[in-house]
């Protein structure tokens, strides 16, 4: 799934966390608090890293 404008805006707070991905490493995780997190993850040099917890405002625009 590719993460649109659209789908982000229409990120709402669920009884239970989610996260939404588009398949290549960044992820938007949606806790119950209605907050809302970004995730990048990436191989370097066959090392899995995992970005910490970069919390931006919903009108954060991303581009591959």
């Amino acid at each position: 799934m590719v993460l649109t404008d659209t789908a982000i805006k229409q990120a709402k707070p669920a009884s239970k966390p989610y996260t939404l991905t588009d398949g290549d490493g960044l992820s938007l995780q949606v806790p119950t608090t209605g907050s809302r997190r970004w995730h990048f993850s990436m191989d370097f040099l066959s090392a899995h890293q995992k970005s910490g917890d970069n919390s931006m405002g919903a009108s954060v625009l991303f581009s591959k």
